[in-house]
C-alpha cells in the first residue's frame, strides 16, 4: 500500500495540525474541497491516520516514566494475556513492541514515582519475574516533528512541544472525563463526544475552549502508521557526554529540518534522548545515525538502534484508574 501523491501532500499538511480548517488546507495544498475530504477519508479508513488531542499532561502534575524491556518468557499465551493487562492499565498510556536490544517499551502516568513501582510490582505479582532487562527513564520533553519526506510541498507545519516546568493548571473531574473521552475517541466529532458522555454540547465546547486556553490542550495531532505506506519505523537512543541543555536545543533544531527524523524526547535516565526516525529502506537507518555522529560526535557518547514493529496503545490521557490512585492518596 502506498500513498498517492494527493495523499502525502494533505497528510504533511495537517498531521501536526488535525483542527486546520478547510480554507487553510486548501490554501497550503491547492487542492479543491472535495479532493482533500477524500483524502483524510482514504487516510482514516485505511487506518494510517487517526486524529489525538496532544494534552500537556504535565499541567495536570503528570509526569511521564519509559520503561524498556525484554521478555523473560517464550511462552505465546503468557505473552498474549501480559500484552493485553497493560492495554487495560489505566495508568500505561503507550505500548510498543520493538526489536533489539528491547522487545516492548512502556510509558506509565504518574504523579508520584511510587505509582510507577506499584504499577510494576501490580504486573509482577500477576505475571512473575517477566521483566528482564529494563531500562526507565524519565521523560521530561516531547517534541512531534513534522514529516518533511510526506510531500515537497512547503507546509507550515511546526513541531508540537510540551516541557515539565512544574506549572500545574486547576482542573476539575469533568475536565477530567472529557480529556479521557477525547484521547479514546480522537476521529469522533464534539458532538458524539457530548453524547457519550451525556452532557450538552454547548457545555463540552466551552470545557474544551478553556482547556485550550490553558494548553492543556496544545494542539491535534494525526496518529500516523507509517508501515501503512511501506515506510519503516525505528528508535534511536542517544546517549550523551555530561548534562548539555545545549546539545537538546540543538538536536530538537537539527531534527525538526531533517526529513526523516520525525520525533524527539529528552529524558533523564541511561540514555537522554530518543530520536523517532522513519525510512523506507533499514539499510537508510546507518546514514541517519552516521549524520548525528557527524554533527554532534563531539557530544555524543553512543547511539543505539531499536526497530519499532508496532504501537499496541497510544492513549494522550490516563484512564480512570489514575484518577482513582489520586482520591485515594490525599
Amino acid at each position: 500500500m502506498r500513498l498517492s501523491r494527493k495523499e502525502s501532500d494533505v497528510l504533511a499538511c495537517v498531521e501536526l495540525r488535525a483542527n486546520l480548517s478547510m480554507p487553510e488546507i486548501r490554501k497550503e495544498t491547492g487542492y479543491r474541497d472535495h479532493t482533500i475530504r477524500y483524502a483524510l477519508k482514504q487516510l482514516e479508513d485505511r487506518g494510517i491516520a487517526t486524529p489525538i488531542p496532544f494534552v500537556d499532561l504535565s499541567k495536570l502534575g503528570f509526569t511521564l516514566y519509559n520503561v524498556f524491556f525484554s521478555f523473560s518468557s517464550d511462552k505465546k499465551q503468557l505473552k498474549q494475556q501480559f500484552l493485553k493487562e497493560l492495554n487495560q492499565t489505566g495508568p500505561i498510556v503507550w505500548v510498543a513492541e520493538f526489536g533489539g536490544d528491547f522487545q516492548y517499551a512502556l510509558e506509565i502516568c504518574a504523579r508520584h514515582i511510587s505509582e510507577v513501582q506499584s504499577t510494576l510490582s501490580a504486573l509482577t505479582e500477576k505475571f512473575g519475574n517477566i521483566f528482564f532487562q529494563k531500562s526507565v527513564s524519565t521523560q521530561f520533553a516531547a517534541h512531534l516533528l513534522p514529516r518533511r519526506y510526506l510531500s515537497s510541498k512547503s507546509a507550515s507545519s511546526k513541531p508540537l512541544s510540551i516541557y515539565q516546568t512544574g506549572v500545574t493548571e486547576k482542573t476539575d473531574e469533568l475536565d477530567h472525563r472529557i480529556l479521557e473521552a477525547l484521547a479514546g475517541n480522537g476521529g469522533s466529532s464534539h458532538r458524539r463526544v457530548a453524547q457519550l458522555l451525556e452532557m450538552p454540547l454547548s457545555t463540552l465546547e466551552l470545557r474544551v475552549k478553556k482547556l485550550r486556553e490553558k494548553e492543556i490542550i496544545s494542539g491535534y495531532f494525526y496518529a500516523v502508521r507509517p508501515d501503512q505506506y511501506g515506510y519503516g519505523s525505528y528508535k534511536l537512543l542517544v546517549f550523551g557526554k555530561g548534562i548539555s541543555p545545549k546539545l537538546g536545543q540543538r538536536l530538537l533544531q537539527y531534527g525538526t529540518q531533517h526529513p526523516n527524523i520525525v520525533s524527539m524526547y529528552e529524558c533523564l535516565g541511561n540514555w537522554d534522548y530518543e530520536i523517532g526516525v522513519e525510512v523506507p529502506s533499514p539499510k537508510d537507518v546507518p546514514q541517519v545515525i552516521q549524520e548525528l555522529y557527524e554533527t554532534f560526535g563531539d557530544e555524543i557518547n553512543n547511539i543505539q538502534m531499536l526497530s519499532k514493529f508496532d504501537d499496541l496503545k497510544i492513549r494522550p490521557f490516563p484512564s480512570s484508574e489514575v484518577r482513582e490512585n489520586k482520591k485515594r492518596t490525599r
